[in-house]
């Protein structure tokens, strides 16, 4: 999934000591916006899920499930925390918080829902455009690794298609000043930060 202003969710941030902005947003260099959300972290702060920046994103994501959204931002919220990138990692991670409150059924819930949204992604969902929810896709998926090798990945063989997104993705940051996220900005007297979903096969 390609980043764009599409792809950002709006967290509000609240912390218990007075946010200097100038300095948390004046952090640079290698994996600034990770170092920034520790830095709010380190004063206490936390950060609570307000919505998508798009409403054509967030109802694709609906399509998937009417909680989906929220536990993408999450798994996008822990990704900018440290916690990790490859999206098998981010889904345990949520699926032990049981971040969507699925209780017993948490432990298909989490995988089944990341698989699909992954499968769409790839098959022709577009953050920025309505899906219907059809894929694009009649006949299968082609990937040609960096190695050179060649997977052929017919649409009978949904399982085996699934599992490999699933085993092979991960999170990326995206440019911020292109795609306007990673910086605090104040709204009535409050604070918000927006982070972006980016996707990208593992190396």
């Amino acid at each position: 999934m390609n980043a764009s202003e599409s792809t950002n969710f709006i967290f509000k941030i609240k912390t218990s000591k007075k946010i200097d902005v100038e300095e948390i947003n004046s952090i640079e260099g290698n994996s600034k916006i990770q170092k920034r959300v520790k830095k709010i972290l380190e004063m206490g702060g936390t950060f609570t899920f307000m919505g998508s920046s798009n409403e054509t994103f967030e109802g694709n994501l609906v399509l998937i499930d009417s909680k989906f959204h929220e536990l993408m931002a999450h798994m996008v919220y822990l990704y900018y925390s440290g916690e990790g990138s490859r999206i098998k990692i981010l889904t345990e991670k949520v699926k032990k918080e049981d971040t969507c409150n699925q209780g017993k059924y948490k432990n298909a819930y989490y995988e089944h829902n990341v698989k699909d949204f992954l499968t769409s992604v790839a098959l022709g969902m577009v953050p920025g455009t309505k899906w219907s929810g059809k894929i694009d896709a009649t006949g299968g998926y082609i990937i040609v690794r960096e190695d050179g090798e060649v997977l052929c990945y017919h649409i009978y063989n949904r399982n085996e298609f699934q599992e490999y997104l699933y085993d092979n993705t991960k999170l990326d940051t995206p440019s911020t000043s292109k795609h306007d996220f990673g910086k605090i900005y104040e709204d009535k007297g409050e604070y918000f930060m927006k982070l972006n979903l980016q996707i990208r096969y593992e190396k």
